[in-house]
């Protein structure tokens, strides 16, 4: 019981502190990004692409982009990380036999793992588009 409750608030510190630092990260990142825009030239704001819906959809949308992937998103992969790395090294310290049977389903899970993500990513970046596009409308 002890030691679910102490993984218990050290998953919460995990969880707050990966959300601090990406909503610092967003913050800054927004603000630079701003003053970039703000830094280009007059033609650059000529461009269709560039009006001024798209412009804050960019803005708006690739900062979230980052602070999806910094914050809880981080916190979440290391700790599955750790946990693997932790069983699999239990498991072939206690029993060799069955930490070389999960050892061979770690590639698999892996790929399986890859192939999530860059669904997910392209689910996102088409997401991104069609708001940039109906932010260029409104």
């Amino acid at each position: 019981m002890v030691v679910g409750i102490f993984a218990g608030l050290t998953n919460l510190i995990m969880v707050f502190m990966y959300g601090v630092a990406g909503g610092h990260l967003t913050c800054r990142l927004r603000k630079l990004l701003f003053e970039h825009m703000l830094q280009q030239e007059i033609g650059f704001f000529d461009d269709k692409n560039n009006s001024t819906g798209a412009l804050c959809a960019r803005l708006s949308g690739e900062a979230a982009a980052v602070q999806g992937a910094t914050g809880h998103r981080i916190g979440t992969v290391l700790q599955a990380f750790g946990t693997l790395s932790f069983a699999l090294v239990a498991s072939l310290y206690y029993e060799w036999r069955l930490g070389l049977v999960a050892l061979a389903f770690v590639p698999i899970m892996g790929l399986m793992v890859y192939k999530q993500g860059k669904m997910t990513t392209r689910h996102s970046y088409g997401t991104a588009k069609t708001m940039e596009k109906s932010s260029k409308v409104s």
